[in-house]
């Protein structure tokens, strides 16, 4: 089962969405409709990832679905600067507010047409049109940048590099999406999470996920890349073995002081 599905007014759009790998999925959003992402836990951010970038100035709206109704989520953060740029949208739970899960997206308002079983839900809404031709390439997850990979790896953003790699690749992104289906992966396995919905602060799996991308990069180069390899996947199981994921243990979608302060032992071998 995929942890998430995406909704686009009364399109289900998931199978374009959810991975990175699928194409894309149009998008020129009209101000007035919704966006929905479900899940099997709360979750305070998510990663879009452009293909054609909007050019229309708007602004976001969350509302999270909780006591039969839809309310407003706060703090909100958005890198996307209106969906001109791929980035992260990311928000808080209201004080004295938080989730509910609904057996049913029939029980959902908007939703009343499908039938999605025991999901946590969103709705994202903009404020203005979006420019025609909007694409979409991916709704998850993305812990790190090239920027951040670069200061650990400086030899990966060299042209030469990525050329050797793909002809006309100009970034690692589907690397660091690859590098973050590792990492979650990684997690469950051990019993840190049961759904990334659950990760409450990506920025603590940054370093992680840039040596995951390395190690990939570096496996995929062969034999004259070997010592790079080890390296890169020895730093990685050292930057994964972390104490304090900040992982989501009461289903209120917000980091509380205890989940803060929750040791948890991640297994290497």
């Amino acid at each position: 089962m995929n942890d998430q599905r995406v909704i686009y007014n009364t399109f289900d759009i998931s199978p374009k969405v959810n991975d990175f790998r699928t194409g894309t999925q149009a998008f020129a959003y009209v101000a007035g409709g919704s966006l929905y992402i479900g899940s099997i836990a709360p979750f305070n951010n998510v990663w879009f990832d452009l293909g054609v970038l909007n050019t229309n100035t708007t602004v976001p709206a969350v509302k999270i679905w909780w006591a039969n109704g839809w309310h407003d989520a706060v703090d909100l953060n958005d890198e996307t600067e209106g969906m001109k740029l791929s980035g992260r949208l990311s928000w808080n739970t209201d004080k004295g507010k938080s989730w509910d899960i609904e057996q049913t997206s029939e029980d959902v308002s908007g939703l009343a047409a499908f039938k999605i079983y025991w999901r946590y839900w969103v709705k994202i809404t903009w404020s203005a049109d979006f420019s025609a031709g909007t694409t979409l390439k991916y709704v998850g997850q993305k812990f790190a940048i090239d920027d951040i990979l670069y200061s650990f790896y400086p030899d990966l953003a060299i042209t030469d590099i990525k050329s050797g790699f793909e002809t006309g690749k100009t970034s690692w992104d589907e690397q660091h999406f690859m590098a973050a289906e590792h990492i979650i992966r990684d997690l469950k396995k051990n019993g840190v999470i049961k759904s990334r919905s659950q990760l409450l602060d990506w920025t603590l799996l940054q370093d992680a996920a840039c040596h995951k991308v390395a190690e990939i990069v570096y496996q995929a180069f062969g034999q004259p890349y070997n010592d790079q390899l080890v390296r890169a996947r020895a730093q990685y199981l050292e930057a994964i073995n972390i104490k304090h994921f900040s992982v989501d243990q009461n289903a209120n979608g917000r980091l509380d002081a205890p989940e803060a302060a929750h040791s948890t032992i991640f297994g290497t071998r």
